[in-house]
């Protein structure tokens, strides 16, 4: 991501099991796309789950600095048998799309504050498809008040999930306290990590089948012609292995506990001079609509926009 933020790349690969493409994409002014699973190949990405859900969480997508290069990158990685499956090459008419958005989740737990340059991001990106004549819902979204604890329950409910701990000489509370004091080989994130597992294993019932009505009902909010606006994440910036700290992960993990397709589109700066990241999601098979939307947010916002030169 700060490669092509910076300019020094056009196109970057990552993996996205809960926001590690669109996160970075939203921070660094870039675009980031998690595709529908199964799409692109994970064979010999590292680590990798032996539970079957695990490919339908895990993930690998396209950054790019240009929206209208992600069709071309995701032709590329997924090969002509599936990608004609995608349509990519089939054109959208924003004018019949269904267009629902929400400023922020209102969830049971608590949740941060969406910062204020994200919200008027959303509403300035509905408002300009509004003019180009689609449909806007604007709904509470009242169904996922609990999407943290269902998708987290997801997630960590995998079977497998590889533990770079097996084998460590020193006790796991010790690691954890010295990843506090910046005294570990391990990150403080990847510790943070574990914690939730053993959290979601010994403390949080079993939500699938929420989690299984939750898709459905989302599914059939989407359709094949509706998109959902909503942040990327709280903020706007983070700082160096601070994201664990802000719990903003409920507008990531959305779209991998559901199987759902989602765009992190730049739109413009913060008054900082941060980049603002806003996220567009559609049902599965419907990359297209997100690299649409893109495509039409970015004629407004103007993109990705270089670094300034210094003297």
């Amino acid at each position: 991501g700060a490669l092509l933020g910076a300019g020094a790349s056009l196109i970057g690969i990552g993996s996205d099991i809960a926001g590690s493409i669109r996160l970075p994409a939203a921070i660094n002014g870039v675009f980031g796309h998690k595709p529908t699973p199964k799409m692109i190949s994970t064979k010999g990405h590292f680590p990798i789950g032996q539970d079957e859900k695990y490919s339908e969480f895990m993930v690998i997508g396209p950054l790019v600095r240009y929206a209208v290069d992600f069709k071309l990158i995701m032709n590329i990685m997924c090969g002509s048998r599936i990608s004609s499956d995608l349509e990519l090459i089939h054109p959208v008419d924003i004018s019949k799309l269904n267009v629902y958005y929400v400023e922020g989740l209102n969830l049971r737990y608590c949740l941060p504050r969406v910062a204020k340059e994200i919200v008027c991001a959303i509403k300035k990106s509905v408002s300009h498809l509004k003019s180009c004549g689609a449909t806007i819902h604007n709904c509470d979204f009242e169904e996922l008040k609990d999407v943290t604890a269902v998708c987290g329950s997801a997630l960590f409910s995998l079977k497998d999930i590889p533990n770079v701990f097996k084998g460590e000489h020193t006790p796991f509370i010790i690691e954890l306290l010295k990843a506090a004091l910046g005294k570990s080989k391990f990150t403080f994130n990847l510790m943070h990590f574990y914690v939730l597992q053993m959290i979601y294993k010994y403390v949080v019932p079993d939500y699938s089948i929420e989690n299984s009505k939750l898709k459905a009902y989302m599914l059939d909010k989407l359709g094949d012609n509706g998109i959902m606006i909503l942040p990327t994440f709280t903020d706007t910036t983070l700082r160096h292995n601070h994201t664990c700290l802000k719990n903003g992960y409920a507008y990531l993990i959305l779209a991998n506990a559901l199987g759902l397709p989602a765009t992190s589109i730049p739109c413009g700066f913060d008054k900082n001079g941060m980049p603002i990241g806003i996220q567009v999601i559609a049902a599965p098979f419907q990359d297209r609509l997100c690299f649409a939307v893109a495509e039409e947010l970015e004629r407004r916002f103007g993109g990705w926009i270089p670094p300034p030169e210094k003297g």
